[in-house]
Parts: C-alpha cells; sequence; structure tokens
C-alpha cells in the first residue's frame, strides 16, 4: 500500500513541477514581452530627439561641410565659407482634426425631403510624444530643409585659375546650384 501511494505522491509532484515550469516559462516570456516594446520605443524616442538636434543647425553644416570639401581640393589653402538659402527650415508637425457635422432633414412637400450636412465647429490638435523625460513635445513628421540660394567661398587658392575652377564645380555640384550663384574670391 505504501508503495502504490509513493507512486501517486511520486506522480503528483511530476504533474506539479512540470506545471510550474510552465507557469515559470510563461510568466518569464510576459516580463520579456513587457520589457521588449519598451525597449524599442525608447530608443526610438532617443533616435528622434538626436534627429531633431542634428537638423536645428542645418545651415552651419552645410557651410562646414563645403568648407571641408574646399580645403581639400589642391591649391585651394586655407577656405571659409558663407551659404545662403531661400527660406528657413520649415517643419511639418503631426495633426488630428476634428470637425462636428450635422445631419439636417427638411421635408419641401410631403413626398419630398432634403438632406443637408452642416458643417459645424472644426479643431486642428497637434499630436504630441513624451520625451525620456516625460515632457510632452509635438510629433515631427518631416523637416523640408530650405533650398541654397548662393555660396561664397573666400580661399587663399582663389587667385589660381585652375583651382578656382575646380571650386566653383564642386560647390555647384555640392549645393545643386548654378555656378553663376557662387562668389570664389580671395
Amino acid at each position: 500500500m505504501k508503495i502504490l501511494e509513493l507512486k501517486k505522491i511520486s506522480k503528483y509532484l511530476k504533474y506539479f513541477l512540470n506545471e510550474k515550469k510552465k507557469i515559470a516559462i510563461l510568466a518569464i516570456s510576459g516580463i520579456i514581452l513587457m520589457l521588449i516594446p519598451g525597449f524599442f520605443s525608447k530608443r526610438q524616442n532617443e533616435f528622434s530627439i538626436k534627429n531633431v538636434k542634428n537638423s536645428e543647425n542645418y545651415d552651419k553644416r552645410i557651410q562646414v561641410d563645403i568648407e571641408n570639401i574646399v580645403s581639400k581640393i589642391e591649391g585651394a589653402g586655407k577656405t571659409k565659407a558663407m551659404i545662403t538659402f531661400e527660406n528657413e527650415t520649415e517643419i511639418i508637425y503631426a495633426t488630428e482634426k476634428r470637425e462636428n457635422r450635422q445631419c439636417v432633414k427638411e421635408k419641401l412637400n410631403d413626398d419630398t425631403i432634403l438632406h443637408k450636412t452642416k458643417s459645424g465647429d472644426s479643431e486642428n490638435k497637434y499630436i504630441t510624444a513624451k520625451n525620456p523625460d516625460g515632457s510632452e513635445r509635438p510629433l515631427e513628421i518631416t523637416r523640408i530643409h530650405p533650398k541654397t540660394k548662393g555660396a561664397v567661398i573666400v580661399c587663399e587658392g582663389a587667385g589660381i585659375p585652375s583651382v578656382r575652377r575646380k571650386i566653383i564645380e564642386a560647390v555647384s555640384v555640392a549645393l545643386d546650384i548654378r555656378e553663376n550663384r557662387i562668389c570664389v574670391t580671395r
């Protein structure tokens, strides 16, 4: 009789331990699944904020890039650049539009009913995203960088015609502007 009881207890323990393992695996899986979305969204927010910081000084970055490119042209020497733009960077934010509409039925005569839709109030609301510190900011969809208007390049080698020509060609290609919009001087 004791052997039967021991077998029953052994069977019960195996079943219970097996079920505990399943529960433990499910619990660990649930915790991992809860952590993964938080992990990805946090990294996405960090990327978005970093991206905004990088594009805030667009005109300055273009100027520095042009100075670096021109200074590497053989014979150009020490270089300074000024880039002009047609307008400012335009930021497009995500918005949500809510509009109240009413459907009105008017009876014209015994057989005719006229359905009219009247527009009521409407409002645009910016969609916001949370920063890692808990504050909110408008959700940026895109940035439209300004079109380049012209460039002035001041460098030591501007007096040499072949160097001057290379600088004008390089700046024209880099900024996607016509050569008559580029002034190279000493």
